[in-house]
């Protein structure tokens, strides 16, 4: 299934059409835009993305309605297929505002929306250059054309559990510190207050993680664990952008990547650079 809605929508008032083509991390850090859109009046928010992380967004109240950049209508459009755009416009109505976090070197996507919405069009790769001098989140807050702005904080979403979650992975090894510094943690904190929190990735690895364990399904479920956790220790990481951003006790581990660009941001959460363990 291509589309998936959150609740009924009514075409007319389908206007914010948002596209992030990125891992879990960054699109964490596009959420801003997406909360700011729904306090605009833009109160149905189509988003473009994988099936996976729509579901998690769906789930979060960040849009009404996902479209999978891999098929149907959310490809087509991101391929500028015209025969897409006109299914679009039949379905949703003609948005008002476009936001695209995706790759566009010749201007190919900017220059299709451009012709065909009458409201503002933004497209940016979701990651700064080297000319950039700050945090990405607040880059793309920018290139959305948000300068006149605050950033919005993130949401307050922690139900204050007893577990501690140790995430000993990422999306890349060489962001990882060695499994015995988690090993290390749990130990310190004792099988009762804490559990490792295993993904694909990890499992994959068949590192001997002991009992006991969390494994997420899925982002939704994903969500849920790190709500009613005590908090997270991570890397840098999809899952730890997540876990701030919902408001839970984070720590993140930066050992090749900068905090200062790429750093958890939420109400309880530290970003922190260590080069060794």
């Amino acid at each position: 299934m291509t589309c998936r809605r959150g609740r009924n929508l009514n075409p007319d008032m389908a206007r914010a059409l948002f596209i992030h083509r990125g891992a879990l991390g960054d699109l964490v850090l596009f959420f801003p835009l997406l909360t700011r859109a729904a306090s605009l009046g833009m109160t149905q928010r189509i988003l473009v993305t994988s099936s996976s992380h729509g579901r998690l967004c769906l789930h979060l109240g960040l849009c009404e309605v996902v479209l999978d950049y891999e098929n149907g209508l959310g490809y087509g459009l991101c391929a500028c297929q015209e025969a897409a755009w006109i299914g679009y416009v039949e379905r949703f109505g003609v948005p008002k505002r476009v936001v695209a976090a995706l790759s566009d070197q010749e201007e190919t996507f900017y220059r299709f929306m451009r012709s065909r919405v009458e409201g503002d069009v933004r497209v940016f790769f979701p990651r700064p250059d080297a000319a950039f001098k700050g945090h990405v989140a607040d880059y793309m807050w920018q290139r959305a054309g948000m300068t006149m702005e605050a950033i919005p904080e993130s949401c307050d979403l922690w139900k204050q559990g007893k577990t501690f979650l140790l995430h000993p992975g990422s999306g890349s090894s060489k962001k990882n510190y060695p499994p015995e510094l988690f090993l290390a943690l749990r130990q310190r904190w004792g099988q009762d207050r804490s559990a490792f929190l295993l993904g694909p990735i990890e499992r994959e690895a068949a590192f001997p993680w002991s009992a006991p364990t969390i494994e997420p399904k899925n982002l939704v479920e994903l969500a849920e664990e790190l709500k009613k956790s005590a908090g997270l220790i991570s890397h840098d990481s999809g899952v730890a952008h997540l876990s701030a951003w919902l408001g839970v006790p984070t720590v993140a581990f930066h050992k090749t990547t900068d905090p200062a660009i790429w750093g958890v941001r939420g109400k309880r959460a530290v970003a922190f650079s260590a080069t060794s363990y």
